[in-house]
This record gives C-alpha cells, sequence and structure tokens, in this order.
C-alpha cells in the first residue's frame, strides 16, 4: 500500500506553518527529505520501499527550536501489499511511523535525526490510510522539561460513518537530538453524518466538537508531560445507546500515562464517580 497526500503534504508546507515560522528559511524539499529518510537517491517525494516496507510522506512540520527553525517529514510504515490480494483495514489497525527531521544552524539546514518505525498510528477508513491533515487548525507547540510537545490537528475516519477530529501528540528530544516518540492522540470531535438517518430511530444523527485547552501546571518549570481538558458542545450518543445534548460533565482529561506511553482521556463524569 503507498499512500498519496503529496497535496496535503505541499499545502502544509505553504500555509499551516506556526507564525513564528513565517519568515523561515526555505525548509529542505520533500523529496530532499523522503531522500534522507529512505536512504536512497532515487526516493520521490512520495516515498519508497526498503526491504518489503512501504514508507509513503503523511505530512511535514515547522516549527521553532530555542529560536531556530525546525522542519521535519513524518512519513508512515506499512508492510508491501500484494497488488492481486488487497487489503481492507479493520478497526484496530495501525500504520508505523518514520521521521527525518533538521535544524537551521550555521545558515543551513542540518539533519538532527531519522528514525523508522518509532510508533505507530490508528489508520483512518477501510483503506488503510493514514489521518489526514486537520484543515484550519493550528497545531499545539508547548516547551517541555525534556524536550517539545507537538500537537498535529487530524481527522481519522471509522466504519459507520463516523469521523473524529482531534490531535496527534508528539514530543520532539531537543537536548540530544534523539528524534521523536509519539503520545497518543487526544480526540476532540465526533459524528456520524456519513451513515446517520437524520431524526430516525436506527441510526440517529450526532456530533460534537471541542476545544483543546491546557490545563494549569501546579509544580514549578515545565512539566515533562502537561495535562489537558476538552470541552465540547454539540450531541453525543450516551450510556443508554441515545443521542444527547453534552453537558458540563462531557469535558475530558487528558493525562498521559507512563503504562499506556499514550494520552488517556476520562470524562469529568467518570472522574468524580471514580469509575465508569
Amino acid at each position: 500500500m503507498r499512500t498519496r497526500l503529496l497535496a496535503g503534504l505541499l499545502a502544509l508546507l505553504a500555509g499551516a506553518a506556526a507564525p513564528a515560522m513565517a519568515k523561515s528559511p526555505q525548509p529542505p524539499s520533500p523529496a530532499e527529505a523522503m531522500r534522507a529518510l529512505c536512504g536512497v537517491p532515487d526516493a520521490d517525494a512520495e516515498g519508497c520501499t526498503i526491504e518489503g516496507q512501504n514508507i509513503s510522506a503523511w505530512r511535514t512540520v515547522e516549527y521553532a527550536v530555542d529560536g531556530a527553525p525546525g522542519f521535519t517529514l513524518l512519513a508512515t510504515v506499512s508492510e508491501d501489499a500484494d497488488a492481486d490480494s488487497p487489503h481492507l483495514s479493520a478497526p484496530g489497525d495501525t500504520l508505523g511511523l518514520a521521521q527525518v527531521s533538521y535544524r537551521f544552524r550555521d545558515a543551513r539546514w542540518q539533519q538532527t535525526s531519522r528514525q523508522i518505525n518509532f510508533g505507530s498510528i490508528a489508520v483512518s477508513g477501510a483503506a488503510g490510510n493514514p489521518p489526514i491533515v486537520g484543515e484550519g487548525r493550528l497545531f499545539v507547540q508547548q516547551a517541555l522539561s525534556n524536550g517539545m510537545l507537538i500537537g498535529l490537528p487530524i481527522r481519522r475516519f471509522e466504519p459507520g460513518g463516523i469521523s473524529i477530529t482531534g490531535f496527534s501528540m508528539f514530543r520532539l528530544a531537543v537536548a540530544d537530538a534523539s528524534g521523536w516518540t509519539y503520545a497518543g492522540d487526544i480526540d476532540t470531535g465526533t459524528d456520524n453524518g456519513a451513515d446517520c438517518d437524520g431524526g430516525g430511530a436506527e441510526r440517529p444523527c450526532y456530533a460534537s466538537s471541542g476545544t483543546l485547552r491546557q490545563l494549569q501546571v501546579r509544580t514549578a518549570g515545565l512539566p515533562s508531560w502537561p495535562d489537558f481538558e476538552v470541552a465540547v458542545s454539540g450531541t453525543i450518543v450516551g450510556d443508554d445507546g441515545k443521542v444527547r445534548p453534552v453537558t458540563a460533565e462531557d469535558a475530558t482529561l487528558w493525562r498521559f500515562s507512563e503504562k499506556a506511553g499514550a494520552y488517556v482521556g476520562v470524562t469529568r463524569r467518570c472522574e468524580r464517580k471514580k469509575t465508569c
């Protein structure tokens, strides 16, 4: 399987960088970054195949580290599929993650890290694609005690016409330039508008959206993993399976779990009850 998301990748390069990066030097081209990631001179901007694994461009990210421009190409990793037996993805299927990163230092872009299969992300849709770029939302950039937290806006699709918006969370090591750590997704909204029947009882429609807010840090210095809250509005499916309006208790607290190695969400209702 070869994911083809070059158009979105180029759009992100052109217009979705952080405001602080607006006057940064031109970063490496997608083709140049992919050649560095693949380690082969003939790789193009879309990807390559290495030892039976497809490396496919997913998205680029521009950011600032201690005032210096940074640039990363993120890609997905999948097994080389049999063209005669196409694979349809199922819930729970994942894609590996790869990246190559650069820092602008001494008047030039210098490669700082390269990783293949440093984590895995849930597929979006039956075709097994990665989540699409969440257009129109700025990504999160937060300094940490041990690096930098970056949250990339995404939208992914699940069976039943369900669309989920949120942020894919990553930590970028700064001091030792060891690379990126994937920390799971924080969901901010969901809807089933692609496969619901309006006011019908069989597949009632619902839609919610929310905003991501970092909670106040209560300790001195920078956190290793900050806590977040997502306050939602709209409608959701309740415990009884029926659609209902959201309430303040449906706000979700997201904390990093060392055991899970990812952000885990719990609603205010469940937090109050200590169980759910």
